[in-house]
């Protein structure tokens, strides 16, 4: 890694503008664990590049690791407005989707979970987790042929 961090960091000192030895650092950082640096260092990837769908991809994934799940969806917005068919950022954001609506679940809204969950198989039709918890809301609904739907669907989407 300190030799590909030299490496990138030559690059930039060539030509400053070059917007994927920023991303390369940023992951160095990230796979260290150090999200801050690595934030720091996909922001400016983005500024040379605004349309650096992979760096927007990867401080979602940034945020949502760090329970920042509203910010993670705007970054996976960001990456799919540039690109809608960029599959890792449509998965990125049915589980960021998936695991808002358990948050808003827990806060007693369950309609509105149901409304993320949805949402979130727009993106990707395969996520079982927003399949099952489609269930687990429609049961708590009292909905159970609705609730057993989607557990089954759930059980298919794996």
């Amino acid at each position: 890694p300190k030799e590909g961090l030299a490496k990138c960091m030559e690059a930039i000192r060539i030509n400053p503008l070059y917007a994927p030895a920023y991303y390369n650092i940023a992951v160095v950082y990230s796979d260290n664990k150090e999200y801050t640096e690595a934030l720091r260092f996909y922001e400016m990837a983005v500024e040379r590049n605004p349309r650096y769908i992979e760096a927007y991809c990867n401080i979602g994934v940034i945020f949502k690791n760090s329970g920042h799940l509203e910010r993670a969806i705007q970054f996976y917005q960001k990456a799919l407005a540039i690109d809608p068919n960029f599959l890792i950022a449509k998965t990125n954001l049915a589980i960021a989707l998936t695991d808002m609506g358990t948050v808003v679940k827990s806060g007693g809204d369950v309609k509105g979970a149901v409304r993320y969950y949805k949402r979130a198989l727009m993106y990707d039709v395969h996520c079982a987790d927003a399949y099952y918890n489609l269930g687990v809301a429609y049961g708590e609904m009292c909905k159970f042929d609705r609730a057993i739907f989607y557990y089954e669907l759930a059980t298919f989407a794996k």
